[in-house]
């Protein structure tokens, strides 16, 4: 007797956020609490998906799209852009449907005439802390050395206003300078403790 693996709509569509794997169970109408995996997954640190051809195609269309479009609303990353990557349920479904994917009607109406609210609620501007701003300068810093980025190269704040406006959300070289001179400092504050 085959086992029913229809998603159940009456919990799922209270949950915001899913990681890619559910996203892309969702999508299928399959319960993301019965994908079926390998049974020694654990070995490899992420989950090896046993399931139809269709799911590891939506899954490999999904990851390659997480950090290449703006119409996916991502929660949290996880490095590489692996399974553990969150997204908003509303922003997948209206991803997945301007695919032409076919989706469950449930799914399809989480993302219908949903009003997008930014992920983080406007707060009125104060100056950072010298700890929080530390912590963002440390992270600049790490992700510069994970891209091969020397901060102290001369020039560099160029390179990185390009960067910026790739993103669309272009930051002057003279601001990025500003930032990328206080982090070493940042960095001894930081490991002299």
């Amino acid at each position: 007797m085959s086992e029913d693996r229809r998603v159940r709509w009456s919990v799922w569509k209270h949950i915001p956020d899913v990681n890619v794997l559910q996203a892309v169970a969702l999508s299928l109408n399959i319960d993301p609490q019965k994908i079926r995996t390998h049974g020694q997954s654990w070995m490899t640190g992420e989950a090896v998906v046993i399931e139809a051809e269709e799911f590891h195609d939506r899954l490999q269309i999904l990851k390659a799209n997480l950090t290449y479009t703006g119409d996916l609303e991502i929660t949290s990353m996880q490095l590489g852009g692996g399974l553990g990557t969150k997204i908003t349920v509303t922003s997948f479904a209206r991803w997945a449907s301007s695919l032409g994917w076919i989706i469950p009607d449930e799914l399809r109406e989480l993302g219908a005439n949903v009003e997008r609210a930014p992920l983080v609620p406007p707060t009125p501007d104060a100056p950072l802390k010298t700890k929080e701003r530390d912590t963002l300068l440390i992270l600049i810093a790490a992700l510069c050395r994970h891209g091969g980025i020397d901060w102290n190269q001369r020039g560099i704040a160029s390179a990185i206003e390009l960067l910026t406006e790739q993103l669309g959300a272009r930051v002057n070289d003279d601001t990025i300078r500003d930032v990328l001179k206080d982090i070493s400092e940042a960095l001894r504050r930081r490991t002299s403790k």
